[in-house]
């Protein structure tokens, strides 16, 4: 029977964040190093303030066509804008409300200067980018629709934005929509758009599928499948690697849930790994490309029945824990605090199923208070957290009651916060694998 850990001990390992502690089951050669990271890759941290960080919610919006480095130039001499930029690029905490009333002011300002003017169009679109990551949903469409009303050359990106918002809200029949329109008009010269579009589509036919979803039904539409393959032929054509391994990182979740093949997702997170370390260089997405497989084949593994789960499961699932901690902390950047909660959960998880209750306490309570934000995605990060620390303590002697507490925080995330349609027993039963999903746009790739 575990003991409850003394309080020096609980204190000590609440500042457990990035850097993990070793795996916890060591072996002589590893298997997962020789075959999938095979070296440890380097990243240079120089910040580019030309571009947004990072972020799986982003909107792609401040890309060249919107928001040109000459633009941006030029609205940063602005007070409020230079103020609310310095935010967005270098804050190490979350965009604020302040940032949020500095771009609507810097608009205002621009508006009567020129309204519809590169300036103004400039700063609407950081505006919505703003929005987008303060989880105000309506506010992001209002903006989105004020940006096509002012006519300009980039409305396919506007329009996938308006896809990935519906989507994040739980509208998936509309984004589905708006993807396939994208679909219909998309030039054959832009495979990145195309293969955006068709990840989009993927996406949300993938989770409205799921919301649907009655408890032990696991169907997913074929068509999700064909459309992450035709991403992924597409992106190969023309060498685009990096985005090509974001869609197969969502095609192996589809597969997960799908049950019915055979360790097909874990082929398809393994293709991606091999994919990424024949890369000559390392890039911060790059890194948290591989923090973000890494984390999935080790959740797979682990969370399997206690029945079939054997001791080189708990090993092997225990190394790619902390491959992706290490490819985390790598990637030295502000925005994959994101993933964090989901990593710290994954590798908890490890800790607990080896029998190491006291690391695995630690490493849940820093999971559950990296992050505050109400995007569904990290919402699901912090169910999967609650609920797997519950897990933990129903089988610790005396801590009974705070596993029913920590079971009751994971339902109320459910039942309190998340958008109805991501409530679905579908996705909750999978919760920390679909937090993993990301609406990439072709923006994403440009701050490689």
């Amino acid at each position: 029977m575990w003991l409850r850990p003394v309080a020096d001990c609980r204190r000590s390992l609440r500042r457990v964040s990035l850097w993990a502690p070793p795996s916890p089951w060591t072996r002589k050669k590893s298997k997962v190093g020789s075959i999938i990271v095979g070296r440890r890759l380097s990243s240079s941290t120089a910040a580019d303030d030309t571009r947004l960080p990072l972020s799986v919610h982003n909107l792609g919006l401040d890309n060249p066509v919107l928001v040109s480095t000459s633009t941006l130039t030029s609205i940063r001499q602005l007070p409020e804008m230079e103020s609310a930029w310095s935010d967005l690029i270098f804050s190490s905490s979350a965009t604020s409300q302040s940032t949020l009333d500095q771009l609507q002011r810097a608009r205002d300002v621009f508006a009567g200067f020129a309204k519809g003017g590169a300036k103004h169009v400039a700063v609407c679109a950081l505006l919505a980018e703003c929005q987008q990551q303060l989880a105000r949903y309506e506010d992001v469409l209002e903006s989105l629709e004020a940006l096509q009303e002012l006519g300009n050359s980039s409305s396919s990106s506007i329009q996938l934005a308006k896809a990935k918002v519906l989507w994040t809200r739980g509208k998936f029949e509309p984004a589905h929509e708006l993807c396939e329109d994208l679909l219909l008009q998309a030039d054959s010269s832009s495979a990145l758009l195309t293969a955006s579009a068709m990840n989009g589509k993927a996406l949300s036919l993938l989770l409205s599928a799921s919301s649907k979803e009655e408890e032990n039904d696991t169907v997913i539409p074929p068509e999700v499948l064909d459309l992450f393959r035709d991403a992924v032929s597409l992106l190969e054509k023309d060498s685009l690697v990096l985005p090509q391994t974001a869609s197969m990182a969502n095609w192996g979740v589809a597969e997960a849930h799908n049950k019915k093949s055979n360790n097909a997702a874990q082929t398809k997170w393994t293709e991606a790994l091999q994919k990424l370390t024949q890369q000559s260089t390392a890039s911060q997405l790059l890194l948290l490309l591989q923090a973000n497989l890494h984390a999935n084949l080790a959740w797979d593994m682990i969370t399997k029945d206690d029945r079939t789960l054997s001791q080189d499961d708990i090993a092997k699932a225990s190394e790619h824990a902390s491959l992706a901690i290490r490819a985390h902390d790598d990637s030295h950047q502000k925005q994959s605090q994101e993933s964090l909660c989901r990593i710290l959960t994954v590798l908890a998880t490890c800790y607990h199923r080896a029998g190491s209750a006291v690391t695995a306490e630690g490493l849940f309570q820093s999971a559950t208070t990296t992050t505050s934000s109400m995007a569904p995605l990290l919402l699901l990060q912090r169910h999967a957290a609650y609920q797997q620390y519950s897990q933990l303590c129903d089988q610790w002697d005396k801590r009974h009651g705070d596993a029913l507490r920590y079971q009751q925080q994971a339902d109320d995330i459910v039942d309190q916060q998340l958008p109805e349609a991501w409530r679905a027993a579908g996705i909750i039963r999978q919760s920390l694998l679909y937090s993993s999903l990301w609406f990439w746009t072709p923006a994403d790739f440009f701050k490689v």
